[in-house]
């Protein structure tokens, strides 16, 4: 098979895929889906905790984790790829979060871009307050309390 056969064979294939970004949290998981219902106003899918594991999984938790969150998303729109999923990494595997990462999200409304970023920047770090720029009608990016970066727009 030549070259180009290959590429429209992967490119076909990648037309069915799906990207959802999945945070992870350092034993704090609950507490960001609360924030982040508030902001969206939206509920977190089923939430699992580690302990809902059953005790023949290989997966073992260490004592004290017993309600961090093993799996859950956010559903934002009727799109699929508006999930966002989160979880509790285990102690000795904590995350950080970097500059070079945002989750960027086109919201339904001016207020909607508000009202999420009046939530998430409490305890956070304002980078750009809403307001009008040259590509949309309002646009902000804020860092919350867990160190997510988040860019907001509406068109």
């Amino acid at each position: 098979m030549n070259e180009r056969n290959q590429a429209a064979k992967v490119l076909n294939k990648l037309r069915n895929a799906k990207l959802r970004v999945e945070l992870a949290f350092n034993g704090n998981c609950s507490e960001a889906i609360a924030l982040y219902e508030k902001a969206f106003g939206v509920e977190a899918e089923h939430i699992a905790r580690y302990k809902e594991t059953s005790p023949d999984d290989r997966f073992q938790y260490p004592e004290g984790t017993e309600n961090y969150v093993l799996h859950t998303w956010l559903k934002l729109g009727h799109d699929p790829i508006g999930e966002i999923g989160m979880h509790d990494r285990m102690p000795g595997k904590e995350c950080s979060y970097g500059d070079g990462v945002s989750v960027s999200m086109g919201l339904g409304s001016v207020d909607a871009v508000k009202a999420a970023f009046d939530v998430l920047k409490e305890g956070g770090e304002v980078g750009v307050a809403p307001g009008t720029n040259f590509f949309c009608e309002c646009y902000c990016e804020v860092k919350d309390k867990f160190g997510v970066s988040w860019i907001m727009m509406y068109n």
